[in-house]
């Protein structure tokens, strides 16, 4: 509204008004449609000054009221400082209409110029105010430009036209607006790129993960969010990702394999069950880090040119243990007892010879030879160390086990022994297994073969060496 300044009047005054234009609207002499300002000034000092309401129940009626649009209400009065004249201020009421054409400001949502925000501001009677209902169009431009804000408020203390009439704001946008875009590098070694737009409060969220290409680069949706601004209008934030690459790290583990581990990135909807790991691959694992991905880890160890994994390398490690070593008999006497119908009982034997020994326990240290395959190792055709004394020279010579021992020196006639539910007849007997024992032999006296990762098992033979008497 432009400024209302005070006019200068003649003395002695004419007592006609004298009009201001306040709008581009200014009223001619034919139609008189237009807006004005009437300023009237009295001298008190003749009589004519009587304070008024200013409620809008006086109307303009001198002798130049029809000069001048109608009606013109009495809205403001205010005496001179020198207390001999009284001014008063008429005003005619404007519609929302007449004030369209020129009443209106223009910025930009999100700064982009294809997408005005008119703001106008109006000056109407008090009692004709109310409020326009929400997706109205602007009066002017139309279209997709809709109402998103409005108010009334009263004019300034200074304003002479408050009395009757207030100031009733309302802002037009053109929705959905543009959009505009930013970028970051997230923790990923990724591009996220964050998307804004001002949108109406019935837009909703994307659900798609998908969300096609940016510069040519597939994006996929980690967020989408409306959050209200106003009943007219809300803000949209949707954050786009580009696939993630693979970062791949390496370890040494305690056996000396080189694994390497390679995380990649992987869209729920694309998840699916990796194959039981076989070959190189030790080890897959998924975790749930947030909407919309799953974090795939692969444990695989390298490959030689011909594809097959390299293995951990052999490796020996020695432990402290306590073994029971074998007797030995080298040689020995036996007297074949007594012959009673063709059968001889009670046999006895000599085993006091100066080299012949019962079995010894002794703490050595024992060697564990350690190697790796592809797949299980079945060690059921190892040479084993395990000595079997016989079970006739257990019983007829009372002879320990785990006695090495040659033949027996006489032939037990007529006699047998039950072993493993076959009868034997005793004829001499062969000697145990084995049959002959060198002490500081190497000798195998264990194994297992366990899964260490993958497909890959972890072999472990176990030797031991009795010590020499040089030893």
């Amino acid at each position: 509204m432009a400024n209302i300044t005070r006019p200068t009047f003649p003395d002695p005054p004419l007592e006609v008004g004298i009009a201001q234009y306040p709008t581009p609207l200014v009223p001619d002499y034919f139609t008189r449609q237009g807006h004005i300002i009437l300023v009237e000034k009295v001298s008190i000092e003749k009589g004519n000054y009587n304070p008024q309401p200013l409620d809008g129940s006086v109307i303009y009626n001198k002798r130049d009221a029809n000069d001048w649009p109608s009606n013109l209400y009495l809205v403001f009065q205010q005496t001179e400082p020198t207390g001999k004249f009284v001014y008063n201020y008429w005003a005619n009421d404007r519609t929302l209409a007449s004030q369209d054409p020129w009443n209106y400001g223009i910025d930009y949502n999100l700064d982009d110029p294809d997408y005005p925000v008119y703001t106008r501001a109006y000056i109407v009677p008090r009692s004709q105010y109310a409020p326009v209902a929400l997706g109205v169009a602007d009066p002017v431009f139309g279209g997709t430009t809709k109402i998103t804000k409005q108010s009334m408020a009263e004019l300034g203390d200074d304003n002479p036209l408050r009395s009757r009439y207030v100031l009733v704001q309302r802002i037009y946008e053109k929705l959905p607006s543009g959009t505009i875009q930013g970028q970051a590098v997230n923790q990923y070694g990724s591009i996220n790129t964050t998307i804004k737009q001002i949108v109406l409060p019935s837009a909703t969220a994307s659900s798609a993960q998908t969300q096609g290409q940016i510069g040519g680069i597939n994006q996929f949706l980690i967020s989408d969010s409306i959050n209200p601004v106003s009943a007219a209008k809300s803000e949209k934030q949707k954050v786009v990702m580009s696939q993630p690459p693979d970062v791949i790290t390496y370890e040494i583990t305690h056996d000396l394999a080189v694994v390497k581990t390679t995380t990649s990135m992987i869209l729920r909807e694309n998840l699916s069950p990796p194959a039981v790991p076989s070959g190189a691959i030790l080890d897959v694992a998924d975790a749930d880090i947030g909407y919309p991905w799953i974090r795939r880890s692969t444990k695989s160890l390298a490959v030689d040119g011909g594809g097959n994994p390299i293995l951990p390398p052999s490796r020996t490690e020695f432990k402290t243990i306590n073994y029971e070593f074998p007797g030995i008999i080298y040689t020995w006497q036996a007297r074949q007892g007594v012959v009673q119908d063709d059968v001889i009982t009670n046999p006895s034997v000599n085993l006091s010879f100066f080299n012949n020994r019962y079995p010894i326990s002794l703490t050595v240290s024992a060697r564990h030879v350690i190697t790796y395959h592809v797949g299980p190792q079945d060690l059921s055709d190892l040479p084993f160390f395990s000595v079997v004394t016989q079970p006739w020279a257990m019983k007829f010579f009372n002879i320990p086990s785990r006695m090495i021992h040659p033949p027996a020196p006489v032939t037990l006639r007529g006699q047998s022994i039950v072993n493993n539910g076959t009868d034997i007849l005793i004829s001499g007997g062969q000697g145990s297994t084995p049959s002959n024992y060198t002490v500081g032999q190497q000798i195998l006296i264990g194994g297992d073969c366990e899964l260490w990762q993958g497909n890959i098992y972890m072999k472990q033979l176990i030797y031991v060496t009795e010590p020499t008497p040089s030893q």
